[in-house]
C-alpha cells in the first residue's frame, strides 16, 4: 500500500469575509442573553476586545478540516498546517492549508475512472478569460502531465481533485449519504 504525503488546501472552504462562516455579532449577543448576560455586558463584551476574532478563525479552520478530510476514504491522516488571509479580498479569500497523507492506489482507483468527467470541469475551472489567468492546464491530459500520472499532487493539484470530487456529489457516494454544505456547520 503506497502512500503519499501531499501539502495543498482544503477544498470547500468559503472564506470568512461575507459568508456564514464570518463571525456574526448579532447571533453572539443573542447567545449571550440566553446566557442572561444583561445588555450592558453583552455591549462590554461585544466592544471591549472580548472576541478574539484571529482565534474564532483558526479554531473554525481546524475544525473545518478535521471535519472534511474525514469525507475522503483515500486520506490516512492530515495535519492542519495554517489559515491564509489576504490583505484585501478583490482577487483571493481565505484558504485553509493542510498537509495529507493520502493511500494513492485508493485516490487512483476512485478518481481515474472520472477523467472524462473531470476534464470538462478542468476545462470550466482553469480556462483563462478576460479578467481571470490561470496557471494551470486546462484540461485533463495536461493536469496528467503536470503531475506525473497523478503521482505527484503537491501545490494546488489534490485540493482541486478534491473539489471536483465535492462539486459533481462523489463525496455524497463516498460516504453513503448526501453529506450537504450545512451538515459542515455542525
Amino acid at each position: 500500500m503506497k502512500t503519499l504525503k501531499v501539502k495543498t488546501f482544503v477544498p470547500v472552504f468559503p472564506g470568512f469575509y461575507e459568508t456564514a462562516w464570518s463571525f456574526d455579532e448579532e447571533d453572539m449577543a443573542y447567545s449571550l442573553e440566553d446566557q442572561k448576560l444583561d445588555k450592558n455586558q453583552i455591549v462590554d463584551w461585544l466592544c471591549m476586545d472580548g472576541v478574539d476574532y484571529s482565534k474564532y478563525e483558526e479554531d473554525v479552520a481546524k475544525r473545518f478540516t478535521d471535519v472534511v478530510m474525514k469525507l475522503y476514504p483515500f486520506i490516512k491522516s492530515w495535519k492542519y498546517e495554517e489559515l491564509k488571509s489576504p490583505q484585501y479580498y478583490n482577487y483571493q479569500t481565505d484558504s485553509i492549508d493542510v498537509e495529507i497523507e493520502i493511500e494513492l492506489t485508493e485516490f487512483l482507483k476512485i478518481f481515474l475512472p472520472l477523467l472524462d468527467e473531470f476534464d470538462k470541469w478542468v476545462s470550466d475551472h482553469y480556462t483563462s478569460y478576460d479578467g481571470f489567468m490561470s496557471y494551470y492546464p486546462n484540461n485533463a491530459n495536461g493536469w496528467i502531465e503536470e503531475t506525473n500520472g497523478f503521482t505527484e499532487l503537491d501545490g494546488h493539484y489534490l485540493g482541486a481533485i478534491m473539489q471536483f470530487m465535492w462539486d459533481i456529489g462523489l463525496v455524497d457516494e463516498l460516504n453513503g449519504e448526501d453529506v450537504e454544505e450545512q451538515d459542515l456547520y455542525e
